[in-house]
């Protein structure tokens, strides 16, 4: 992963206070031995936001968030794993071991080559006339071309070929998509264009994009391709600008365009992004429900537009929760967001106030060249939207989208919705998690959780009264986390769903023991009552293998003729 020991990991982590650190950025109150406060990775009234500090880690009853230290940098913070293991390294003022991983060198290469080629472009923007013409006929001042970090591609082939070269890198450009490569023939992607760099949520450039000043280009917009760096149905365009905004506003604004973006920040509305010329996908939604829960799609008001937002809604649906609210806003006059935000930018805001729900947009467009009254319509009107339905996940929301639509077109929801239902009961059938674990092996984790010094002496006779797998991988995994300083079970944050479910929950389990003695006693009682149980499994094994006449050794021999209840 990073070519970090684990050993210094652990002590780095032994040397941090996680309540000072989420503090900075959470209000945390004390509650009971823990503290408490308002999850910064949903929106929410009632927190349900935990941090233990004797335990050293987060965790979120709401969302269902969770980690150490290194895991909330990375998630509040959009960093890396290596960048989260330099910060902290920072903060507990500790030297960091040497990186020897290949991968982390090819990846650090990789950001300062995209560093070094924002700033060149930035440098050719200043040497530019006609560039910076058109910027300031677009509305955008000094300020703005500093914040997002404008540049200009200069109208040549060569331009940049030769000052990645002079340093080296022309082997990284054409990885990074900043040269092309074709017929033994290498030439610059970007030229005679406006350039936008695309940073990731830490601030890190991992692409460009370009808006060309020739007016006979066909491709009036152009991005680097994909890369190691970049995943474009995973990147926003302007979150690294917009997140704090995004979450103090508790609101984003989805446009389609860099110049949307750029503009609206320049009028106050500065929690806006966009998708880089693909699709808004799940991914994309994925991302920004970490900064809020309350999304406005807002498109151009002409067909492109409105296939655009529908083709969101169909995506949107899959990660559709009840605590989601997704609004849509069409702009009219064939204005995009750009020239709205420039001409009338008090009516912009109200328009995205008074934007349309989610629900009546679905039912709405499906609706608009039909006549529900007409038995041909209305089921054509329910085969069209039985689809998108089904995506929604199963919740209040989908519960009240059903009778919606049941009221609508007059039918029984039970006949457009027949397939979905089955698919759910299949689901509900299949063993939970929890299930694999019985009352007294959650209360044997319980105390491991709590009492971890348990192992030491008593991990073999728990495993002797249990041939349950998971209790036994998990025992295995506990001890595997012990360190010279004892052991540390937040690793298992990093293990399957599965497993760290199971880890949270006996976490949280209520104690009666207050202390290791009275853990032991509880533990012994378990022990004592569970070998006996044992002893009855096994015995009446045997006792059935004798009856079927199958050989018994000497040693099971005895066990049956000296076995007492």
């Amino acid at each position: 992963m990073s070519g970090i020991d684990r050993s210094f990991i652990d002590d780095l982590l032994s040397r941090i206070d996680i309540v000072d650190l989420i503090s900075k950025n959470v209000d945390l109150k004390k509650h009971g031995t823990n503290f408490k406060g308002l999850c910064p990775f949903h929106s929410e009234n009632t927190p349900s936001f935990n941090v233990s500090q004797s335990k050293q880690f987060y965790h979120c009853f709401g969302c269902g968030a969770s980690g150490d230290a290194i895991k909330f940098l990375r998630e509040y913070e959009g960093l890396s794993f290596l960048d989260a293991i330099e910060k902290l390294a920072s903060i507990a003022n500790v030297e960091l071991p040497n990186f020897t991983s290949k991968d982390n060198q090819e990846y650090k290469k990789f950001l300062t080559v995209n560093e070094e080629v924002k700033n060149y472009f930035a440098y050719c923007l200043e040497k530019n006339e006609k560039a910076n013409q058109y910027l300031t006929s677009r509305g955008f001042d000094r300020e703005m071309i500093k914040q997002f970090e404008i540049g200009y591609a200069s109208d040549s082939w060569d331009s940049l070929k030769n000052f990645l070269e002079k340093k080296s890198y022309g082997d990284l450009g054409i990885e990074l998509g900043l040269l092309v490569n074709t017929n033994n023939k290498t030439y610059d992607r970007f030229r005679n264009r406006i350039i936008f760099p695309i940073k990731n949520s830490m601030g890190k450039v991992i692409a460009f994009g370009g808006r060309t000043l020739d007016k006979d280009e066909k491709a009036k917009y152009i991005n680097s391709p994909e890369s190691k760096l970049f995943h474009k149905s995973s990147e926003l365009y302007g979150l690294h600008e917009s997140s704090k905004n995004i979450s103090k506003k508790n609101e984003v604004v989805i446009v389609e365009g860099y110049t949307d973006v750029i503009s609206l920040h320049n009028k106050g509305i500065n929690n806006s992004v966009a998708s880089l010329g693909t699709a808004f996908t799940q991914l994309h939604l994925r991302k920004l429900k970490k900064y809020s829960n309350n999304i406005i799609f807002c498109f151009d008001g002409d067909q492109a537009g409105k296939s655009a937002a529908w083709k969101a809604l169909e995506n949107s649906l899959p990660e559709y929760t009840d605590d989601l609210s997704i609004n849509f806003c069409f702009l009219g006059n064939g204005l995009d967001p750009d020239q709205a935000a420039r001409e009338d930018p008090e009516s912009l805001k109200q328009q995205l106030k008074s934007s349309i729900k989610l629900s009546d947009f679905m039912t709405g467009k499906l609706r608009e060249a039909l006549n529900l009254e007409n038995t041909e319509d209305a089921a054509r009107f329910v085969n069209q939207i039985t689809p998108l339905i089904k995506k929604i996940p199963d919740g209040v929301f989908k519960k009240l989208m059903l009778n919606k639509i049941e009221k609508i077109v007059k039918l029984d929801q039970k006949y457009f919705y027949k397939e979905s239902n089955n698919s759910r009961r299949k689901i509900d059938n299949e063993p939970k998690s929890e299930e694999v674990i019985s009352i007294n092996e959650k209360l044997i984790l319980s105390l491991i959780m709590n009492y971890p010094e348990i192992l030491d002496d008593y991990s073999d006779k728990i495993k002797n009264i249990s041939d349950n797998k998971t209790l036994n991988d998990i025992i295995d995994l506990a001890k595997s986390f012990k360190t010279t300083s004892g052991y540390n079970l937040n690793r298992f944050l990093d293990t399957s769903d599965n497993i760290k479910n199971i880890y949270l929950n006996c976490l949280n389990m209520k104690m009666i023991e207050k202390n290791l003695d009275e853990a032991l006693v509880t533990l012994k009682e378990i022990i004592e009552t569970g070998s006996k149980k044992m002893k009855e499994k096994e015995y009446h094994q045997l006792l059935e293998k004798f009856t079927r006449g199958e050989y018994l050794t000497e040693v099971e021999q005895d066990i049956l003729k000296n076995y007492k209840k």
